[in-house]
């Protein structure tokens, strides 16, 4: 990154703007896919038309869902990942738990 002229991008810079996209991937594709679902219905509120990949029926229906899984799972994914990156770096610079044994001889 530049400015930073070698150092470690600080832990906040990455969390941050990764924690808000997850949560906005989150709302935006899977609770509206839920909503959607469940209500049978599209986000205006009118019903979806006849030839909607969902109510096609057969391997258009198969496809429609494949495709549409990963767009699902992506804010919760990135959610996940977020903690992950996060807890690893806080683990980083707190330093070892316990000192080395080879430390003390």
């Amino acid at each position: 990154m530049p400015g930073l002229g070698g150092r470690r991008v600080p832990t906040a810079a990455a969390v941050v703007p990764a924690t808000i996209g997850a949560t906005i991937l989150t709302l935006v594709f899977t609770v509206i896919a839920i909503i959607t679902t469940v209500t049978q219905s599209k986000t205006n509120g009118d019903p979806p038309p006849a030839n909607f990949p969902s109510k096609a029926g057969g391997w258009e229906t198969v496809y429609f869902y494949a495709s549409y899984v990963p767009l699902v799972l992506w804010g919760p994914m990135l959610g996940i990942l977020t903690y992950a990156y996060w807890r690893r770096r806080r683990s980083a610079t707190a330093g070892p738990l316990m000192p080395s044994p080879a430390g003390n001889a």
